[in-house]
């Protein structure tokens, strides 16, 4: 069973592990940087971000007592639509983890007055065939 976390701040290393990866980020034909210099700041974005605006998660399974992926929304101006963006370590795609992320950040969303995520993937990504 997955549920959202709010990382502790040595979590982000799973975030780091997560972009630098060329298998889990190879949907976006690139890896994106995560250096430990840009924790503070992204860690007090985590923390400190108004919901009603945006809302970052970690997907964390019970199950097997690990992150699998992380899950954020960016509210679109003046709108009842979020801007949804997630990521499933390679590892652990097709469990159903990002079913299950998408699922719980909604119901997140829906606290907020968030009806609607337009989701960010790209056309080659296998999982666009699921949103």
């Amino acid at each position: 069973m997955a549920i959202l976390i709010i990382p502790e701040f040595e979590e982000l290393s799973y975030r780091r592990k997560m972009h630098e990866s060329s298998l889990t980020m190879a949907f976006m034909h690139h890896t994106e940087p995560f250096p430990r210099e840009e924790w503070d700041a992204f860690y007090r974005y985590v923390t400190e971000a108004d919901p009603a605006k945006e809302c970052y998660r970690m997907i964390y399974c019970r199950g097997c007592c690990d992150i699998v992926g992380e899950v954020s929304y960016e509210r679109i101006s003046d709108t009842q639509s979020a801007v949804c963006r997630i990521l499933i370590d390679a590892s652990k795609r097709n469990s159903g983890y990002g079913r299950s992320g998408v699922s719980l950040m909604e119901e997140e969303a829906a606290k907020h007055g968030i009806s609607e995520f337009i989701f960010e993937i790209t056309a080659d990504n296998p999982a666009s065939g699921f949103l």
